[in-house]
């Protein structure tokens, strides 16, 4: 892979001009070694490769007022880790020091089902900054869009939607000549498309200071500005604040060790989806003041007046584009590749859900701390005695512990149809080990034992009585034999 920069540089006026001439531009990024055929989400190389096609070219503004834009720097986009650390609580601190460059960077993830791919795309800044003193600020920024491309036969398919994030509002868009309409929200606008390296891209843009993110010409570049270019190996800093033409790097938010792999970690988040930042070093001098663990992960953006609620633009996508857009051809809302529907996560507290019944959780009768207490279905109140404690025990295989209790879901010994489930104190043998598969054809879950090799099910042909009880069956593919796992 290479990437010429200067060639790239050279034609920097041809790639703006292809906003309205239609003018190629080529050299200046890598090629990815994918053949001709469709791609799969589910393979990593292709999935960069789907990400780096339809990734936007970006119109930053930038403001140099005052000493909290940091000469321009606190408009650029970068890594959320920058510094080098997982600490958030430091990003505002470090912004501007010349020790931790800010390099370009943007995360991305891709989600499939047999019709389209739904791709995330994400620009972080350290600092959400304002010099009016009727503004408010914050420590760490994210805003980004959401890509709906029609999966056609074609190798990269057709790019259909774009949904993007300003703040606590999205905006819907469509290129010019799609056929997609409004649907429950009004269309915002047409997404303009640009020539780089011989494809047409979307082109999007963010204001300045608190980088709310539309379709460019929503917003755009007033005086000073950066214009970024996607790349899968190159993070170029802005050489100033008017620098038209830096490379940012695409990164999986999937990736080993990554984004989402670090959603737990208290130092870098203070909540599911919800970015930590404090007040310290400065945050909210000279304004109305500093909002604390205010920036939000693609999977913590919500439209504050408007559905399909929090995190869905990027766990359910297909169910926005359903929700945002009239839409003539078919769409599948069963993912076939979608990790963040991973359904448990070490150390965290579930409740179970039959996906026939979702009012409905698994409990413990009675609220019972005793050995054998009876395990069955109850209308949901979140308490102890319907919430469980994951702990991966390996291979696959996870304990799951009653929060009230203290004791394990346990199967009867057996490998038979229509053992009983209780609960009973924890050995972690293999009656009382579950395996978590999402269920063919749909995106819910099932819950194997590992000695029976049964499902999880509620009995009574997909009972909704309170206190029908739950047993292990072999899989058929009823609505009682499927479970939405919920985090508390």
């Amino acid at each position: 892979m290479f990437v010429l920069n200067q060639l790239r540089r050279s034609f920097g006026v041809c790639v703006v001009l292809g906003l309205v001439t239609g003018c190629a531009v080529s050299g200046g990024e890598e090629q990815t070694e994918v053949t001709t055929a469709a791609l799969s989400a589910s393979n990593g190389s292709e999935r960069a490769a789907i990400a780096l096609r339809w990734a936007p070219i970006h119109y930053q503004d930038v403001d140099q007022t005052g000493s909290h834009a940091l000469g321009g720097a606190a408009d650029y986009i970068t890594r959320y880790d920058y510094d080098g650390d997982l600490e958030g609580r430091n990003n505002w601190q470090h912004a501007g020091n010349a020790a931790y460059p800010l390099s370009a960077h943007a995360y991305y993830s891709v989600v499939e089902t047999s019709t389209h791919w739904f791709i995330v795309y994400v620009f972080f800044h350290p600092r959400d900054w304002s010099d009016s003193f009727f503004d408010t600020e914050h420590e760490n920024d994210a805003e980004g869009l959401l890509v709906t491309v029609q999966r056609d036969g074609s190798q990269y398919g057709v790019l259909k939607s774009a949904v993007t994030v300003a703040h606590k509002d999205f905006f819907s868009y469509v290129p010019s000549g799609g056929n997609w309409t409004s649907g429950s929200e009004s269309i915002d606008g047409t997404l303009p498309m640009a020539n780089f390296n011989g494809d047409l891209h979307p082109v999007t843009a963010a204001e300045a200071k608190g980088h709310g993110l539309k379709a460019r010409g929503g917003y755009d570049i007033v005086g000073d500005g950066v214009v970024y270019y996607p790349s899968l190996t190159t993070a170029q800093v802005p050489t100033n604040p008017n620098d038209r033409n830096v490379s940012y790097q695409l990164v999986d938010i999937f990736e080993p060790g990554g984004m989402w792999d670090q959603r737990f970690t208290s130092s870098l988040f203070a909540g599911f989806g919800s970015f930590a930042g404090d007040k310290s070093d400065g945050c909210g001098s000279g304004t109305i003041g500093c909002d604390e663990n205010a920036a939000n992960t693609p999977w913590g953006w919500d439209d504050h007046d408007d559905g399909p609620g929090r995190g869905a633009l990027a766990m359910d996508p297909a169910g926005v584009a359903y929700n945002y857009f009239h839409i003539p051809e078919a769409i599948s809302g069963v993912y076939t590749f979608n990790p963040y529907l991973t359904p448990l996560s070490n150390n965290q507290l579930y409740d179970l859900r039959p996906s026939h019944a979702l009012n409905q959780c698994a409990d413990v009768e009675g609220a019972s701390s005793a050995d054998g207490a009876n395990v069955s279905l109850y209308d949901c109140h979140g308490r102890g005695n319907q919430l469980f404690w994951a702990f991966d025990q390996g291979n696959g295989y996870w304990a799951l512990v009653n929060a009230m209790s203290g004791k394990c879901l346990d199967q009867v010994p057996g490998s038979s149809d229509g053992l009983n489930v209780a609960q009973w104190g924890c050995h972690f043998g293999d009656n009382q080990l579950w395996h978590p598969e999402q269920a063919p054809g749909s995106n819910f879950f099932t819950l194997t034992n590992k000695q029976s090799g049964r499902v999880l099910e509620v009995s009574g042909n997909q009972s909704t009585q309170n206190g029908a009880n739950i047993q292990t069956w072999t899989y058929d593919g009823s609505g009682d034999m499927k479970w939405q796992i919920t985090r508390h």
